[in-house]
């Protein structure tokens, strides 16, 4: 009997040993809570990527994390996965030593004794923050065609319009109205604005 027990702890040795150092070398920042929402563990990427030191993470609260923004949101989500057993994931800010923030993507598991009982939580916060600066270019650039703009020909007396502002305005795509019409679209405020620098380039041409 002390043969197999001896060699069924020499196994879970042996398997905490890899776990570790699977965790430890992954380029996730991982950290595991008990079941008072303490911090029991942190990997050497989370030590690496926050600049605390290992001792202030482990057995701090939530609270007590100054990388953590919302605290109180995160220790919700932690109290949910203890209380329903189920994973979750959601999205984080970040704040660094140098004060520059990260985005995170956040999976909260939770974790069981040989009973089935959840006793704790493990976060793994994966590194988004290349992912939503590209997402916010491409906002910005979508929002590009949606701006609509207009100049007017002194010559002509006509204004010439992008198809999107005629969209705007109501009208067809190629709508080319005169100097009233497009000072009639306008608020009478707007409108003598415009008059006026019309009325103003229309002085200069002619000087």
């Amino acid at each position: 009997a002390m043969t197999v027990e001896s060699t069924l702890e020499r196994t879970l040795s042996e398997h905490q040993a890899l776990f570790k150092q699977l965790v430890d070398s992954s380029p996730d920042a991982i950290m595991r809570h008990d079941a008072t929402l303490r911090c029991v563990y942190a990997n050497a990427t989370l030590v690496f990527v926050s600049g605390q030191p290992l001792d202030t993470i482990v057995g701090a609260l939530p609270q007590e994390l100054p990388f953590v923004f919302d605290a109180k949101a995160y220790a919700e989500r932690l109290h949910n996965v203890l209380r329903l057993g189920t994973a979750s994931g959601f999205e984080m800010e970040w704040g660094l030593p140098d004060g520059t923030v990260r985005w995170c993507q956040v999976r909260l598991v939770p974790e069981r004794d040989a009973a089935g009982r959840v006793v704790g939580v493990m976060s793994v916060c994966h590194d988004i923050t290349a992912h939503k600066e590209l997402q916010t270019k491409l906002e910005r650039a979508e929002q590009l065609p949606k701006i609509g703009f207009w100049e007017l020909d002194l010559a002509s007396n006509k204004a010439r319009m992008s198809d999107h502002a005629c969209r705007l305005m109501g009208r067809l795509p190629g709508w080319s109205p005169t100097t009233e019409e497009l000072l009639a679209i306008h608020s009478e405020e707007e409108g003598q604005r415009i008059r006026k620098l019309y009325e103003a380039a229309i002085r200069q041409r002619d000087s």
